[in-house]
């Protein structure tokens, strides 16, 4: 008989312990200890595929290239490999 009760009242205690415990919670974020990891970027130098009657067309492409590599380098959230 005693068992029975037990078996009836154990599961309410369990899930209002297991309440209680999400209540008293707290969720702690310390922003002054936050870190930021690279990440490894492969950049190939940019091709042209069309006509080559003009080097700007190349000269524009390396430019680009340059650019856009320095712009993520300067932002220091990758490392190029």
């Amino acid at each position: 008989m005693k068992f029975f009760r037990l078996q009836q009242i154990f599961p309410i205690l369990l899930l209002l312990g297991f309440q209680s415990s999400l209540a008293s919670g707290v969720v702690y974020i310390d922003i002054g200890k936050a870190q930021v990891k690279k990440s490894l970027l492969a950049l190939p130098p940019f091709q042209f595929y069309g006509s080559q009657t003009k080097k700007s067309h190349l000269q524009f492409g390396q430019e680009l290239f340059s650019v856009v590599s320095n712009d993520l380098e300067i932002s220091s959230y990758f490392t190029f490999s």
